[in-house]
Parts: C-alpha cells; sequence; structure tokens
C-alpha cells in the first residue's frame, strides 16, 4: 500500500472516529441515557461513516492540499 493511501485511510479513520462519537452521544443523549441496540445505533454508524469520507475526497481534489490531493502543475 502507497505511503498516499495510508494517509488517506488515516485521515478518514481520524474522521469516522469523531464523527462515530458524536454520533454516538447524540443517540445517547436522545434516547435519555440509554443506547438503543436497534437500527438507530448502526444508522448512526453508516452516516458517520459517509460524514468521514467527505473531508478526504475534498482534500484529494484540492490542488493546493500537498499531503495526498491532485498537486497543481507549476505554470511557467
Amino acid at each position: 500500500m502507497s505511503t498516499t493511501t495510508k494517509n488517506m485511510l488515516k485521515s478518514w479513520l481520524n474522521v469516522f472516529v469523531s464523527a462515530l462519537i458524536t454520533a454516538v452521544l447524540v443517540i445517547f443523549t436522545s434516547n435519555n441515557g440509554t443506547i438503543p441496540m436497534d437500527g438507530e445505533l448502526w444508522l448512526g454508524a453508516l452516516i458517520s461513516a459517509v460524514v468521514a469520507v467527505l473531508p478526504v475526497i475534498k482534500n484529494y481534489f484540492d490542488k493546493s492540499d500537498a499531503r495526498y490531493g491532485k498537486v497543481a502543475e507549476p505554470s511557467l
């Protein structure tokens, strides 16, 4: 696996964990302090995964992002 791919996966994982913790806290507080074991928790995890991909995609297409973005070609 290339370094670029590893960096993208690390970035996604960081955002995913943050979004998942936020989703669990919102679900926890909206259910009077209980975590439901039905589809609501899984839906929160799925939405967190989707939300976590968005910044990685944005950074990939950002030409000024040298981490793993599409680097702009120098102008002559």
